[in-house]
């Protein structure tokens, strides 16, 4: 039988492959495997324990580098008085992650633009406290650490060369450093005309809440929970959103942007689907062993095509022309319906953690794409565009269906 102690560290371990910026306690919730070995000290582990091709020595030296280099702006933060910091508590949750990932692009916009330290929580589903949520006749877990989704500044990575904004740190963190934040309700800033109005431009409601975060001296700044977020979901989906491009598109919280060590392993794990001509080398056949790739860059010949549950009845045809410097050799369709007719996302060889944030998989393909076909009412399909624009795709590699 495993110890408490012995599953404990087992579970700090792989929260710090997966999360590489977590701090305090997030890391209790995930992964709900160990978390099922605690509740019961009498469960015999039936299922394996996934392999990440560590030995035991490797992952604490894995660990100990981690905490040296991670933790470095905590503990320095933790004794400053220069760090101003900006937790929107009113985040998105019980939504999509699509959804919740344009609500934590806007918040960590605003939190950059204003140079203060953005604020991160749990990717969560369920916010009443509770492990597991139904979700389809399913379980999942009612919480994610954000960093079992994205690496980079989002979730304290290092900023650019020159950049001088606070790196961003998690909630827990904030709570203890900021336990008298000034609170700031929604409606202080924003109207009735400016959430039901048309004419008025997302960037109008964005400069309003640059001048209200800039008029507070108090360095620790908190969104009232129980607000209505600043931008509401009618908004994203309407032309109004898109004067917040010429925000968004040189700041590091797009061109920046990055998938955690979970997201790049499952892409590992499937490379031979997204490149299927890569020429492998001995080395990466071996335990432990990582291609070394630029997670950024296009992928040659991949057309990336996003297809949602209920989008198709009967099998769908798809007919593309696009002009391009190469041929278009493969494709990888993007979806979470059963589809018995071609290879796609349902088809993807994975860990059983790995299972809960695929989506995150999708996105990093469909980002790197050299022709990308979305539709025009997904939020996934619009955070991949956005994606891609920032980092310098061709506007017309972008295509819908």
């Amino acid at each position: 039988m495993r110890s408490v102690s012995g599953i404990l560290i087992r579970k700090l371990c792989m929260t710090f492959l997966t999360s590489p910026a977590v701090y305090s306690h997030s890391w209790t919730i995930w992964t709900p495997w160990y978390t099922l070995q605690l509740l019961s000290s009498r469960t015999s582990p039936s299922i394996p324990m996934p392999s990440y091709g560590l030995t035991k020595r490797g992952i604490r030296f894995l660990l100990l580098a981690i905490v040296f280099k991670i933790w470095g702006h905590y503990k320095e933060y933790e004794t400053s008085k220069d760090v101003k910091y900006l937790w929107s508590a009113n985040h998105a949750h019980s939504s999509g992650w699509g959804n919740v990932m344009q609500d934590y692009v806007m918040n960590a916009l605003l939190a950059h633009t204003t140079g203060r330290s953005f604020v991160f929580d749990d990717y969560i589903w369920r916010p009443d406290g509770t492990l597991f949520t139904d979700y389809n006749g399913h379980l999942i877990p009612s919480r994610i650490p954000l960093t079992a989704l994205l690496g980079g500044i989002i979730v304290g990575g290092e900023m650019p060369p020159g950049d001088t904004t606070p790196r961003a740190v998690s909630k827990d963190f904030f709570n203890k450093v900021c336990p008298n934040p000034t609170v700031v309700h929604v409606t202080e800033v924003n109207d009735d005309r400016m959430r039901f109005d048309e004419s008025v431009p997302a960037s109008y409601i964005f400069e309003k809440w640059l001048e209200k975060i800039n008029s507070i001296e108090d360095p620790c700044v908190e969104i009232d929970p129980k607000s209505d977020a600043i931008f509401e979901y009618w908004i994203f989906g309407h032309e109004r959103m898109l004067s917040i491009w010429k925000y968004l598109k040189d700041s590091p919280v797009s061109t920046h942007w990055g998938w955690s060590p979970l997201i790049h392993d499952a892409y590992r794990r499937n490379r031979h689907i997204f490149v299927p001509n890569a020429k492998s080398t001995f080395f990466e056949g071996l335990s432990g062993s990582a291609v070394t790739e630029n997670y950024t860059a296009p992928i040659p010949g991949l057309l990336a095509l996003h297809v949602r549950r209920g989008d198709f009845q009967d099998p769908l045809l798809v007919q593309v022309r696009v002009e391009s410097e190469e041929p278009l050799t493969h494709v990888y369709i993007m979806t979470n319906g059963a589809v018995a007719w071609i290879k796609s996302s349902r088809d993807l060889d994975i860990t059983w953690e790995q299972k809960f944030v695929v989506q995150a998989l999708d996105m990093l393909v469909a980002q790197r794409s050299e022709v990308f076909i979305g539709n025009g009412w997904s939020s996934l399909t619009s955070n991949v565009v956005m994606l891609r624009m920032a980092q310098s795709f061709p506007p017309d590699s972008n295509r819908f269906w």
